[in-house]
């Protein structure tokens, strides 16, 4: 039996089957829905509610025996600066540490509020994946304005 996680208050439960209602939160995420659905063929969605629909979500994806990374992470705008975002890191965290011994992200490089983000989670920077969103996205992928090309990769030891 997996032990109860929450977030502000709100249950954290994985998502089966129909993830459609929580299809605009990872596409403001992540503008590939090729990629999305690729993550959830291979990954669990995690997410909580309130009274008006999905709040946060979270996608997270074994990438080898004992590692898993969190492939998609957004909050409901009107929800955000609330430490939501952070909340769900945490649950993550404790939910896969009995399994897993390292949980990675990728960010876009670049944009200090989103790695300042990551680093107060308790991620640390490991690498730099040069031209990554260039490499990977048919379209400009934009953040604030500005294009995103290359990708900051963290990881943070759960045990």
């Amino acid at each position: 039996m997996n032990p109860h996680f929450d977030v502000m208050g709100m249950e954290v439960f994985e998502v089966h089957g129909d993830f459609e209602a929580y299809m605009p939160l990872m596409l403001d995420a992540d503008p590939s829905r090729e990629l999305v659905e690729k993550y959830l063929m291979k990954g669990k969605l995690w997410a909580c509610a309130d009274e008006h629909g999905p709040v946060c979500e979270a996608l997270m994806m074994p990438t080898a025996a004992r590692e898993i990374e969190l492939m998609n992470l957004c909050t409901r705008e009107d929800m955000r600066g609330r430490g939501i975002a952070h909340a769900m890191v945490r649950a993550m965290q404790q939910m896969h540490a009995p399994d897993y011994d390292v949980m990675r992200v990728g960010t876009a490089y670049g944009f200090p509020n989103l790695q300042n983000f990551y680093e107060s989670c308790g991620f640390t920077l490991i690498g730099i994946d040069r031209g990554f969103f260039v490499r990977n996205y048919a379209e400009p992928v934009m953040d604030s304005g500005r294009q995103c090309v290359d990708m900051a990769r963290y990881a943070i030891y759960l045990k």
